[in-house]
């Protein structure tokens, strides 16, 4: 008798290990697809891919059922159903998250080329002028970021907490208010934001400092 219960225990725990298994590879599968379209977009060659990752996961998935199915003694006739239904869950786990993906990423896109309109460069490149010189990024003294930021690199002399300083008299001197530490508002109501100062790597004695700006 005992031994018969040791058995049946031992069956449920291997189950139940093929359970988690097949739900970790799921899950994988849709952190997949988010990762993917967040950073490729979901073009029609980035969704074949995706569907075909996710057909090869399938199959261990519907092995791993047989499996479960095998320890629990279930007899399993047309596995073929198991495989269908395997294949169906896998893609089920990836093709939502992969679809926020995309649109994710078609967001940022969209932000990134619209960030640096005209009133907000303006302004940026203003600050950014009356502290130090302006470092090009990709051969254009303005870059959009996917979070909706115009990013300006500025070089400002001295160190990190003189270069801050400098930047908050600079900005009040053109008769911005601070709403808050490192940020600043301009009269034409775009927001510039420092992000934290980093030492110039080629320029002893400057400090290399993003001012991110956003329209209102």
């Amino acid at each position: 008798m005992s031994s018969a219960r040791r058995v049946s225990a031992i069956d449920v725990a291997g189950a139940v290990i093929c359970a988690l298994v097949a739900v970790a590879l799921c899950a994988m599968s849709a952190q997949s697809g988010w990762n993917v379209t967040s950073t490729y977009g979901g073009g029609s060659g980035v969704y074949q891919a995706l569907v075909l990752g996710a057909l090869v996961v399938s199959l261990f998935v519907a092995i791993l059922a047989l499996v479960a199915l095998r320890c629990l003694h279930v007899a399993v006739r047309r596995r073929g159903i198991v495989l269908v239904v395997s294949a169906l869950v896998t893609m089920g786990s990836m093709l939502p998250p992969a679809a926020f993906g995309a649109a994710a990423q078609a967001r940022g896109v969209h932000a990134e080329q619209t960030a640096c309109s005209p009133n907000v460069v303006r302004e940026v490149l203003a600050l950014a002028r009356a502290v130090g010189r302006v470092v090009p990024t990709n051969g254009s003294d303005s870059l959009g970021r996917t979070d909706g930021r115009c990013v300006v690199v500025v070089a400002v002399p001295g160190e990190t907490a003189a270069a801050m300083s400098t930047l908050d008299g600079a900005a009040r001197g053109l008769g911005w208010v601070a709403p808050s530490a490192r940020t600043w508002r301009s009269s034409a109501g775009v927001v510039v934001t420092a992000a934290e100062a980093i030492p110039h790597e080629d320029s002893a004695g400057e400090t290399v400092v993003d001012l991110g700006g956003r329209g209102q």
